[in-house]
């Protein structure tokens, strides 16, 4: 017997095959997938930090507290919680610029631990709700952006509390110098700020057109990159606060940035899943790839936590638990 398909069914299939079709045309144009990826969280991440070399992955799971991990053998180093028994929320994460130390803040406590024996070496309490952390070369100096509209420099070496930096709102983003003497920050007053550690000073300020989400520092600290939230993106420099070059606006908003060793180009990572190469000197986009998400079917993307150049490639961080491997040029 011969089947007659209703109108009503076809149009559905019709409709159904459409939106497959568009979901894989949409993902095809959004770039590359990665050549490989690896799970460290099974239901995500509220926080992800790389080392500048990728060797190193510190991250803090939605279920399962705060851990480190060599990116090399893909394997779990340390569980870093802030409490003897049970699971710390680690919201925050970092990784010094020398990849000696590791950083992780709860809601109102800091922890630095060493990487290579897993131990825990210092513990401020802060006095208001921690943002974001950015450690300096040995973990000598923790810049720490808070609800207080303050940037906080703790002193793990001597102790105490160091340098206390004035925004006018929330500070969401930082980024410090190797051995500690400049910090970047950026906060809901919309403002990104280039501060002088040693001489307790602002150098120079930006001002985009909504909240500063993320900023990144050159290693060289003489370049910064701040993108504020659906807003602007630019690179500037840090010592006139001139800008260098205007980084077109993502799909969603700019979640991660790092500059490369010599600063000639940008890597970033977006609210949207999508990782990109940029030329500093021109502001052009060298490549772009997409992180796969962990179920298309619920979500067709995941915020890109954290990104990093590596040997061979780039890695970047995903909130849905993956660290994604992408191969260079």
């Amino acid at each position: 017997m011969r089947r007659i398909r209703s109108r009503q069914q076809t149009v559905c299939f019709l409709t159904a095959t459409s939106l497959l079709l568009c979901f894989l045309l949409v993902g095809c144009d959004r770039g590359a997938s990665p050549e490989e990826r690896w799970e460290l969280a099974v239901q995500g991440l509220y926080s992800a930090a790389l080392s500048r070399d990728g060797d190193l992955a510190l991250v803090g799971s939605i279920h399962h507290g705060g851990s480190l991990w060599g990116n090399q053998k893909h394997e779990r180093l340390f569980d870093w919680n802030h409490q003897a028994e049970g699971y710390s929320s680690i919201l925050s994460t970092s990784i010094s610029t020398d990849g000696k130390h590791g950083a992780t803040a709860d809601k109102r406590n800091i922890v630095i631990w060493e990487v290579v024996t897993g131990d825990a070496v210092w513990f401020w309490k802060a006095p208001a709700d921690v943002e974001a952390v950015a450690l300096s070369n040995g973990g000598g100096i923790a810049a720490v952006g808070m609800r207080d509209y303050t940037v906080t420099l703790f002193d793990s070496k001597n102790g105490g509390l160091l340098r206390i930096f004035r925004h006018e709102g929330d500070v969401q983003s930082v980024d410090i110098s190797q051995e500690g003497d400049w910090v970047l920050s950026g906060s809901d007053d919309s403002t990104a700020r280039f501060w002088d550690v040693k001489k307790n000073k602002q150098v120079s300020k930006i001002t985009h057109d909504n909240q500063v989400m993320t900023v990144a520092l050159s290693r060289d600290a003489t370049l910064a990159f701040s993108s504020s939230y659906r807003g602007n993106s630019v690179i500037w420099e840090t010592q006139t606060g001139k800008v260098v070059q205007s980084i077109p606006h993502p799909s969603g908003y700019y979640r991660s940035a790092r500059f490369s060793k010599d600063a000639s180009t940008l890597l970033t990572g977006t609210s949207a899943g999508h990782i990109q190469l940029w030329s500093v000197s021109e502001g052009k986009e060298l490549n772009i790839w997409t992180a796969t998400p962990r179920d298309p079917w619920i979500s067709s993307n995941t915020q890109v936590l954290a990104v990093s150049y590596a040997s061979g490639g780039y890695y970047a961080i995903g909130a849905n638990g993956y660290l994604y491997f992408l191969k260079g040029d």
